[in-house]
């Protein structure tokens, strides 16, 4: 009885070891090689890919504070304007609140069962065990909020100093008024009746660090430090380039899928193309237009021009050609700066050729991610691909 009994036992061990667990990405939307799902925290969502291997790998991003995922627009979206199928709200009263984790001066009010982003005012951070905005202090809280809501106190006890916006009047017992200042940045706002006020901010200086960065010296990896995933299609590596045969190569960053608004794109690309069959029509070098939609990044060329062209959330598609010779090495500037998109293209005897366009608004966000050789109605790219970085900044200014 017990031999069957054990038998028995190992026989309902295998079956269950045999089946499938569950994956992450179960369920996952893709679009254009990059998979979407929503995540029971409505301010994060689940990102998925295929490796070389074609094994599914996911991992959990995090919306900034104050949005939601919004499965309909693959994006993150103000929590007003998405929907959240389990709002934490839901089990807690009106007036409740719980933290964020990504913000350390926001934190979460339920009202009428759904959460709203509120924040601490400048100069002050909210404690997690405490459950309510503290002094920073130690001066390490420099998040910045997008709601204008504070938590303001019924009666203030601060008014404002005629002619000095830095300063603050406060009723000390014993004292009377006395005048104080506002931290070094801040000046006092009576609404809030806190200094939250950025004033004659000291600028710092900046550093413009490339988001990408492939130089293709031992593979196709991102080399900027930010760790993107890039997926290789038939591309070869060799000898610090990239080459791409003109029919099936190309590489996919999903990072640039829905990416972060932004009035800045500068891309840097050398090149060299191969143009021995006459195509007619022009060959894809970068693009975000992989599934059947309108391009809003583009970078193309054929034998006589390179073309460069964005899509913004005011112009449908502006786009500059910019002539070139076939067969030489090149080396393309693309940059979306002040409302103006343009490009300057260099060869290998050091001589410029220039074009520009105007695109006034923000960029437009596209649900491809972003591929390298590849873009549809065009021909995929044939030659080679020396280097491609890009940035959400202007590393020139």
């Amino acid at each position: 009885m017990m031999t069957f009994l054990l038998v028995l036992l190992l026989g309902v061990c295998q079956r269950a070891l045999s089946q499938s667990q569950p994956h992450m990405c179960d369920g996952a939307v893709f679009v254009d090689g990059t998979g979407y799902k929503q995540h029971e925290d409505c301010d994060k969502f689940i990102e998925c890919g295929v490796d070389q291997q074609g094994q599914v790998f996911g991992w959990v991003k995090q919306c900034s504070f104050g949005t939601y995922w919004d499965m309909d627009h693959l994006t993150c979206e103000a929590v007003d304007k998405a929907i959240c199928p389990k709002d934490k709200c839901e089990a807690m009263r009106d007036g409740d609140i719980y933290p964020t984790l990504n913000n350390c001066r926001g934190y979460w009010r339920c009202k009428g069962g759904k959460s709203q982003p509120e924040c601490c005012p400048m100069g002050k951070k909210f404690i997690h065990d405490l459950m309510m905005c503290v002094d920073d202090t130690s001066k390490e809280c420099s998040s910045t909020c997008i709601t204008h809501i504070f938590h303001v106190p019924e009666n203030c006890d601060k008014f404002e100093v005629p002619g000095k916006p830095t300063y603050y009047s406060q009723i000390v017992e014993g004292w009377g008024a006395i005048e104080l200042p506002c931290a070094p940045g801040t000046g006092f706002d009576p609404v809030s009746c806190n200094c939250i006020r950025l004033v004659n901010v000291v600028p710092t200086e900046k550093v413009c660090r490339p988001e990408l960065y492939l130089p293709f010296n031992v593979d196709h990896r991102d080399a900027s430090g930010k760790n993107n995933y890039v997926s290789n299609e038939n591309v070869i590596i060799a000898n610090g380039k990239a080459l791409f045969n003109g029919k099936t190569s190309r590489l996919l960053i999903p990072r640039f899928t829905n990416f972060e608004q932004t009035s800045t794109i500068v891309i840097k690309v050398k090149y060299a193309s191969n143009h021995s069959e006459i195509t007619g029509m022009a060959h894809a070098i970068l693009g975000n237009n992989g599934c059947q939609n309108i391009p809003t990044l583009l970078i193309a060329e054929d034998f006589a021009n390179a073309y460069i062209g964005v899509s913004t959330d005011i112009t449908v598609f502006a786009f500059a050609p910019i002539p070139q010779s076939n067969g030489v090495s090149k080396e393309l500037m693309y940059k979306l700066s002040n409302q103006t998109l343009s490009g300057k293209l260099r060869v290998e005897n050091g001589l410029f050729q220039e074009g520009t366009t105007n695109a006034p608004g923000s960029f437009k966000n596209a649900k491809c991610a972003l591929q390298v050789g590849y873009a549809d109605s065009m021909f995929p790219f044939k030659g080679e691909v020396d280097e491609l970085s890009i940035y959400l900044c202007d590393p020139d200014n």
